[in-house]
């Protein structure tokens, strides 16, 4: 009877400490959504998987950030404060590392400084933003030659040794440049990538 006892201890206890992860990444997922939204730079940063920083300052990648959306000599791009619905991947432990990938929604902006005059060039680019960004929703409009992108983003989540154990984000990209140089062979199986 002990030992029945001890066994259902120990399974609440586990699914206490899944809920409790669960709970700690659906607060931390929104609260890097929303600093997106509202471009506030810093909180991106500050929500930014650490080790991130081992390739890129902190610096550089806020520069990068600002000049991204504050424009440049090529483009402009506007998130759009849309509803993220995030669907919340399996927490997954590997090694002394804990993932979990969050899909949601994503639209976005993107102004060319360059006036596209030709349909013909309109829809080249329409059709590389589809193979670039894996979407079919991108539209375009003329008038303000800004293509409109639809998605489903992927950011992978993750709380190690390097965030003191508190969830940090990466955005995955379609060839999981980032994620190869961070992570292990094993972990990058293990979560299909």
């Amino acid at each position: 009877m002990k030992l029945k006892k001890l066994a259902l201890l120990l399974l609440l206890i586990s699914q206490v400490t899944v809920g409790q992860d669960l709970n700690s990444l659906k607060i931390e997922a929104q609260k890097v959504y929303e600093a997106t939204t509202i471009l506030d730079f810093d909180q991106i940063i500050e929500g930014t998987y650490p080790k991130v920083f081992e390739i890129v300052s902190k610096e550089q990648m806020k520069q990068l950030l600002i000049s991204t959306f504050n424009g440049n000599d090529e483009m402009k791009i506007k998130l759009l404060n849309v509803a993220p619905d995030f669907k919340f991947g399996e927490i997954k432990k590997i090694d002394m590392q804990t993932f979990c990938l969050i899909d949601h929604n994503l639209s976005m902006e993107l102004t060319l400084q360059e006036k596209i005059e030709d349909d013909e060039e309109a829809e080249m680019m329409l059709e590389i933003f589809k193979a670039g960004m894996e979407t079919d929703e991108v539209t375009f409009n003329k008038e303000t030659n800004t293509f409109t992108i639809t998605k489903i983003s992927t950011m992978i989540g993750i709380a190690d040794k390097a965030t003191n154990n508190k969830w940090k984000f990466l955005n995955k990209d379609k060839e999981n440049v980032l994620a190869t140089k961070l992570f292990s062979k094993k972990v990058l199986k293990e979560l299909g990538m």
